[in-house]
């Protein structure tokens, strides 16, 4: 018997059969088959949104794979890079540092002086060829760490520090290479070269620390001002020490000539020039003979003090014992000129050309003390116009020196720039009023 279903909803198909005396109904439920067609284009539109969303991603952990295994060639290549440019620096500093010291094992005598060994010769007392020699082989060594300098991010940290000690070691050992710095340094090397020196080395501008004056902040601003004025103001042939006993007499000659008896005597020149050099500052023509002569010599405090309270007269006065110890007193033996030379205005000359030489190598300590007797007008008025003031008489002694007696003070480095600046102002004044005399007698 068929069953009619509710209006409005489907109706399905049932049979009915007895089975143990009941009725069991059967129904069969029709359902709508999906055509194969259809369920490819929903895989393939699946398919395309995958596509669409993985692609990029794929494309991005793809790049970045290649991206960090390019950068990861390119790191190793930089680190090749390096080692090869490290090679080749090395190879250039080893290069360098063999010609060093093989100039030095064929120049033993010069690589005493350099490495101040004991029972080193006295550069003085070298020929003309080694003291040559020993110019070039500072400026080996100079050309050495200027190469170490520009090359220093090239080289390994403890290799640049070994290099580092190695010239502190030179500079702070050897005096003759500090002066041929002083003297050369700045005109022949970088600013930085030269500052890169001096802050390795053990030598400070600071109170007690003994050093060259070039080399001190002052020392080097009152060199580059000599040295301009220099080359306005020429001299007759060079300023230089005495190369010779014979021109050592010939000084003495000059100056018994100039000063008659208030000369100093033969025998303390000799001395003095033995001890010191440096000391004597002799403008030598091209012929031999003297067209100035200025003094500037070390002394204790003990003989700066004695004449600045004038009971040291000048025949007593002695240079410093140990000049390897501080210095910081020096006395001014005088500035003497031929009559030919006088009232041409050539005594500014001398003095521009004769400090300079003593600032490139000289060496003391600050505080620092210049001091002189005035044995005339001229000279007063001259040291004077210099900064120099007047000694203070010792309490309860007598005045043993017949001259006045003058000083001059630097507190530091600075004071050194001053000093060449007031020199500078000497020297113009002095070329203008000989002009002006010059002029008037035309």
């Amino acid at each position: 018997m068929a069953i009619a279903g509710y209006a409005g909803h489907p109706r399905p198909s049932g049979v009915l059969q007895r089975e143990g005396g009941a009725l069991r109904t059967t129904f069969a439920t029709t359902t709508a088959s999906v055509p194969t067609h259809v369920t490819v284009e929903l895989v393939i539109q699946a398919l395309g949104v995958v596509a669409v969303i993985a692609a990029p991603i794929a494309a991005f952990l793809i790049s970045n794979w290649i991206l960090k295994e390019y950068r990861k060639e390119q790191q190793e290549h930089r680190k090749a890079q390096r080692r090869r440019e490290q090679q080749q620096v090395l190879h250039g500093v080893f290069e360098m540092a063999h010609r060093v010291h093989l100039f030095g094992a064929n120049n033993p005598r010069l690589a005493m002086i350099v490495y101040n060994d004991a029972g080193a010769p006295d550069p003085q007392a070298l020929s003309h060829e080694d003291r040559r020699r020993l110019s070039h082989y500072f400026e080996m060594i100079l050309d050495f760490y200027e190469y170490i300098h520009h090359q220093s991010d090239s080289l390994p940290p403890e290799d640049l520090d070994a290099y580092h000690r190695f010239m502190a070691g030179i500079y702070d050992g050897c005096r003759p290479f500090r002066q041929f710095v002083a003297s050369h340094g700045l005109v022949w090397w970088s600013e930085a070269v030269i500052k890169d020196i001096l802050r390795q080395s053990q030598h400070r501008d600071a109170k007690g620390v003994q050093m060259p004056l070039a080399s001190t902040p002052g020392g080097q601003e009152a060199v580059a001002l000599l040295r301009t004025h220099a080359a306005l103001l020429p001299v007759d042939g060079s300023v230089r020490q005495c190369a010779s006993d014979s021109e050592i007499q010939k000084v003495s000659e000059f100056d018994t000539l100039v000063y008659g008896d208030d000369n100093i005597q033969l025998e303390h020149l000799r001395r003095w020039c033995t001890h010191y050099p440096d000391g004597a500052l002799i403008n030598f023509k091209e012929d031999g003979e003297i067209a100035g002569v200025l003094g500037i010599w070390p002394i204790s405090p003990q003989t700066c003090d004695g004449i600045v309270d004038g009971t040291c007269p000048e025949s007593d006065v002695e240079l410093a014992p140990r000049l390897k110890e501080c210095v910081s007193n020096w006395y001014i033996a005088g500035v003497a000129l031929p009559a030919d030379r006088r009232d041409t205005g050539y005594i500014g000359a001398m003095l521009v050309h004769g400090f300079h030489r003593w600032l490139v190598t000289a060496e003391a300590t600050f505080p620092m003390r210049l001091c002189a007797y005035a044995i005339n007008q001229d000279g007063e008025r001259l040291l004077r116009h210099l900064g120099f003031i007047d000694g203070v008489p010792a309490a309860g002694r007598p005045r043993a020196a017949e001259f006045p007696s003058l000083v001059r003070h630097f507190k530091d480095s600075q004071a050194l720039k001053k000093f060449a600046e007031d020199i500078i102002e000497f020297a113009n004044r002095a070329r203008q009023s000989a002009q002006q005399r010059h002029a008037s007698k035309k």
